[in-house]
């Protein structure tokens, strides 16, 4: 599972970083903030997980040479899907003023409790997915998983 949460999140970083190689047109540099929203604290997977998503951004960062990519982490303490969802709900908050400038991967642990942070996320434009848990019945971002359907 560890494995197959970290290429997750791996492949999510990619897709939100997909055009951030080096050559892009001149301009300012700008920043993004990967706000990662696992299910707990307290387990280790998820820890992990966050060590390999900031060396990804680390390696992204360094091959781009005009973005900094910064992931931050917001994790319940313990398992917590109305924590999660209040979370995701303080991330667009602070992406609201610039969301091309935000991203969040998150691991759902109960669907229809974070369905209407997820909703309200994708109306404002904040891009990402969900890691390792969909949350089917949402206006989800994109879910690699094994549950993928596409969205209404």
């Amino acid at each position: 599972m560890r494995h197959d949460l970290a290429l997750t999140i791996a492949l999510g970083l990619s897709v939100i970083l997909g055009g951030c190689r080096g050559g892009a047109p001149p301009g300012p540099a700008r920043s993004l903030t990967i706000t990662v929203i696992g299910k707990s604290q307290k387990n280790p997977v998820f820890a992990s997980a966050l060590v390999g998503a900031r060396a990804a951004a680390k390696k992204a960062s360094e091959r781009s040479g005009r973005l900094s990519v910064r992931v931050v982490a917001r994790t319940p303490e313990t398992e917590n899907p109305r924590a999660q969802a209040k979370l995701l709900r303080e991330a667009l908050s602070v992406a609201r003023s610039s969301p091309r400038d935000h991203a969040v991967l998150i691991s759902c642990s109960n669907a229809a409790v974070v369905t209407p942070a997820i909703d309200a996320a994708v109306a404002a434009g904040l891009p990402g997915m969900p890691s390792d848990s969909a949350a089917p019945p949402s206006k989800r971002f994109p879910f690699p998983g094994p549950t993928a359907r596409t969205p209404a």
